[in-house]
């Protein structure tokens, strides 16, 4: 913690080189005026990460004395996090500048700005991003956020285990037979270590994307669940816990107090699917082993991973549109995306050299580069729905069953739509 706030804190001191990059037209905005301006910017996170918001809003003050903000603090869960911000918006109370990661359910509920037509007025260029970022952005033909950041899932994988078990490490052009059989050479159940730390959700739509049709529930009914395609997916999954167990199911993996990355960290999992977020941890705590990270394996048919995104967007009710919108400008700016990268905590969303080469420079991993050719194969299609929250909680329900060997793939794939088509239907007009 102490070493990413020093870090902030010393880029916060670099950042009048970089003032007004991507500010906008100042003489011509509200932010230039004489009277002064407040406007309230929500945050998510822990203290660290409100610490560096701060830092890239710096860019943007330092050239503005009149505008003054005010940070709310929204929470780290995003559960907790969207309820709170609904509130905030029943009472009139929303931040101007909101931090979201669930963008179609508040744009489905009318209470985003549109940014069309302020792109349009200041000729903004959307080509700087990695395209496939804008796609859940976009609700009912209007774009209502931009991508501040994305952290593409990659796998990481622990070098020790693979040599013990006498493996080839894995390389970015690997697809998931390879995955499958490193999972099951690495795996070692007289150590009690595995192959794979599984986390059913993510790694179910990621593997349903790339051995077929894909993962959507756009529409009055699923769709993409009931193929052939996707029934390979689920027993991809079934097999790899249930029959060469070289995969914990989830909730043995709870029952040892290791849900989430603690199984990898501790080296008894060989392969770990995760974002740069944990470069900080590794970075204050180094792991106790040699490891590296290598892209997502590709499957049959198609070559995408998940993906994490952050995103700012402007309430419809904020009264300083024109300071803000300037302010998101200066958010998506190649020095602001640097500030982040050079904590580790996200890559920047844009296709700038300057500002990717921040990643590539990171002295752990060796491998960073992953991180940046993964970023243009993130698939957001989970995201286009406003009830991917809802309905990832019922696949997550049905997947269990199959995990705990309770119900075959067949019946599960079966559950699975009847669950997405119940959602739909719940929250249909």
């Amino acid at each position: 913690m102490k070493k990413v706030l020093a870090l902030v804190l010393v880029l916060a001191m670099c950042v009048s080189m970089f003032a007004g990059c991507a500010s906008g037209k100042k003489d011509d905005s509200a932010a230039s005026a004489d009277k002064s301006v407040e406007i309230v910017i929500g945050l998510g996170g822990d203290i660290a990460e409100a610490e560096i918001r701060k830092a890239q809003v710096e860019l943007y003050l330092k050239d503005h004395p009149n505008v003054t903000v005010t940070y709310m603090d929204l929470g780290a869960n995003g559960n907790e996090r969207q309820q709170k911000i609904l509130s905030l918006i029943s009472t009139g109370e929303a931040p101007d500048i909101q931090y979201l990661n669930d963008v179609q359910n508040f744009a489905s509920r009318g209470v985003l700005l549109p940014l069309d037509e302020l792109i349009e007025r200041d000729n903004y260029d959307l080509g700087m991003f990695f395209e496939n970022l804008l796609e859940p952005l976009y609700y009912d033909g209007k774009l209502y956020a931009l991508p501040q950041e994305v952290s593409p899932g990659v796998i990481y994988y622990n070098k020790d285990l693979f040599d013990a078990a006498g493996h080839p490490y894995p390389t970015d052009d690997w697809d998931m037979d390879d995955f499958i059989a490193a999972a099951n050479a690495t795996a070692n159940p007289d150590e009690n270590i595995v192959g794979f730390r599984l986390i059913a959700g993510w790694l179910l739509n990621i593997v349903s994307r790339n051995y077929g049709s894909g993962y959507s529930h756009l529409g009055e009914t699923a769709v993409g669940v009931n193929t052939p395609e996707y029934l390979e997916a689920l027993k991809a999954l079934h097999k790899m816990v249930v029959v060469d167990k070289s995969a914990m199911n989830p909730a043995d993996s709870a029952a040892m107090g290791q849900s989430f990355n603690g199984l990898f960290g501790s080296g008894l999992a060989a392969m770990d699917f995760a974002g740069l977020w944990m470069l900080p941890q590794y970075d204050r705590d180094p792991l106790p082993f040699e490891w590296d990270i290598v892209k997502f394996p590709k499957g049959p048919q198609r070559d995408c991973v998940w993906g994490a995104t952050l995103n700012w967007g402007i309430s419809k009710d904020s009264k300083n549109v024109d300071v803000a919108w300037d302010i998101i400008k200066t958010l998506m700016s190649p020095e602001s995306m640097a500030i982040v990268a050079e904590t580790k905590m996200a890559m920047p969303s844009i296709k700038d050299d300057a500002a990717l080469d921040v990643v590539r420079n990171y002295d752990m991993p060796k491998n960073a580069e992953a991180f940046i050719q993964s970023a243009g194969n993130v698939t957001m299609e989970d995201a286009l729905s406003p009830y991917s929250n809802e309905i990832g909680t019922e696949v997550t329900a049905v997947l269990d069953e199959l995990l705990l060997d309770k119900i075959t793939p067949e019946q599960a794939q079966i559950d699975i739509e009847k669950a997405i088509n119940k959602v739909l239907e719940e929250n249909r007009d």
